[in-house]
């Protein structure tokens, strides 16, 4: 996924986003843990928020990194949840909050 160039706070935003709010791998369970486990996937979250994708797009995306991409039994509800997130990001960053 491509774009325009992604704001700092907003990159730095979604990265802890997805680290502590999501982490489908639990990943916070373990102190030696890297940290930059899902940095590959934050670019595209971003994108995602910039273009002002729907909750359902942003679900779609997340539900496949988390089934096919690394092959996890998924967490249906807490991705949804995580979705919803997500896109009170987005309106955030529209209205200039975020």
């Amino acid at each position: 996924m491509e774009g325009s160039a992604i704001p700092k706070a907003l990159y730095d935003r979604v990265r802890h986003m997805i680290l502590h709010e999501w982490d489908p791998i639990g990943t916070q369970g373990y102190i030696d843990w890297p940290q930059d486990e899902y940095d590959s996937y934050v670019p595209d979250v971003c994108q995602l928020i910039l273009k002002g994708a729907s909750c359902d797009e942003v679900l779609a995306y997340l539900w496949w990194l988390e089934m096919e991409h690394m092959g996890l039994p998924g967490q249906r509800e807490r991705t949804e949840q995580f979705a919803k997130r997500v896109i009170e990001i987005g309106e955030e960053v529209q209205n200039g909050l975020g």
